[in-house]
């Protein structure tokens, strides 16, 4: 009986010692979780990524879908193909403008509420498109339209700097000028924007449901509990925690005169107002070849509209390529930096940057692929100048 009693109390001894275990573990693994960068698991950060994305293709598909039905909006709304290139305009003046104010306030205000702002904006806007018949109508929709394409900054919520290259490249890919000839030379130019309303509808449902806010003002690292329309209706990515705190910080938002303020101060910073000039260029080229590479391929080589369309396979195929190899190569070169810096890379928790050549690990390979970017863009206007025929 002695023994029986010795045994089953040692037995509460050693439950009560594991018990004590158990509850140091969960302690510690509550600490790291408070500790860590993000506490959105790998599953969750490539959900988010994924519908980011996926709102973000908008912005490459809408200004690419649009350039082989050039020459047949011309002749449908009565007007030249200079006036239509004049949309083009339009629709970058905005693109350039729009989502630096907008991004500007999700930093502030929290993303869901600006992505579903903006999104909702953008679906209205191609219904629009898809039902005007005149050219000022295009004009001023197609400026609404890039009106509703914004940059929310989500990657950097949810993934330390050792991880950006690659979410950046998810966010980068997507491309649309093929399949703006198809629909084109199948359905009509109408078709290009019911199908850009009914694939940006999807999108927005997807998020309105689904999406988390990542916002670090409202919850932090991930483990705030979210209020109001930063909350998920459907919960299903995770269990929230710390409503106060929470509560708290979504109550600190800036109006959005007070973004438009913001952004605008930070172009008279001399180094953001230098790499904002960089990236305008490269874009305003970019840009500048795929608007005309329809047309000029109408023009110069008689393509129809459908050849001309496939005649941007090349260049699609490449973004594509690019980014994905774009994220790859930004990590490996941050990673190499790191190391010839003797700085340690933390995934975890992320990366104190304060001491960190930030701009070295981000522009080392730039000074490789930009030199051959402008040697082909020179190759490729030589070309056009002298009706060039390799085919």
């Amino acid at each position: 009986m002695a023994t029986a009693t010795q045994t089953s109390d040692a037995s509460e001894k050693r439950g009560g010692t594991d018990q004590v275990a158990a509850s140091t573990t969960d302690v510690r693994a509550h600490n790291s979780q408070l500790n860590a960068f993000s506490t959105f698991s790998t599953r969750q950060k490539r959900w988010i990524v994924f519908l980011t994305a996926f709102a973000g293709w908008f912005s490459t598909l809408s200004s690419s879908i649009f350039f082989p039905a050039i020459t047949s909006l011309a002749v449908h709304i009565h007007t030249s193909i200079q006036g239509i290139n004049l949309t083009v305009t339009s629709y970058l003046l905005f693109a350039a403008v729009a989502p630096a104010v907008i991004g500007t306030y999700a930093d502030n205000a929290g993303r869901r509420p600006a992505l579903l702002a903006s999104l909702a904006i953008y679906v209205a806007a191609n219904i629009g498109l898809a039902l005007q018949t005149s050219f000022p109508a295009l004009f001023v929709l197609r400026m609404v339209q890039s009106a509703g394409i914004a940059g929310y900054g989500m990657v950097a919520d949810i993934a330390t700097p050792a991880e950006r290259g690659s979410f950046a490249g998810v966010l980068a890919f997507g491309y649309g000028p093929v399949l703006g000839a198809a629909l084109n030379a199948t359905l009509g130019w109408r078709a290009i924007f019911w199908f850009l309303a009914a694939c940006s509808g999807s999108c927005l449902i997807a998020i309105a449901f689904s999406l988390p806010e990542t916002s670090r003002l409202i919850v932090g690292n991930g483990s705030l509990r979210a209020f109001g329309i930063h909350r998920v209706p459907l919960n299903l990515m995770r269990a929230d925690e710390g409503d106060s705190v929470a509560e708290e910080r979504s109550r600190n938002h800036l109006s959005f005169k007070a973004a438009i303020l913001q952004y605008l101060s930070t172009l008279r910073q001399n180094d953001k107002l230098l790499v904002l000039s960089c990236q305008a260029i490269l874009y305003m080229t970019y840009t500048c070849l795929l608007a005309s590479l329809s047309t000029i391929f109408i023009d110069i080589y008689h393509f129809d509209e459908l050849q001309a369309g496939l005649i941007y396979l090349p260049f699609g195929l490449g973004c594509t390529c690019m980014a994905y190899l774009a994220g790859k190569i930004l990590d490996r070169d941050y990673k190499v930096t790191a190391r010839k810096n003797g700085f340690p890379v933390d995934k975890h928790r992320g990366d104190d940057l304060t001491h960190f050549p930030i701009e070295k690990a981000r522009l080392k390979s730039i000074f490789v692929f930009l030199p051959i970017a402008c040697c082909a863009t020179v190759v490729y206007g030589w070309c056009l100048h002298y009706q060039v025929v390799c085919f």
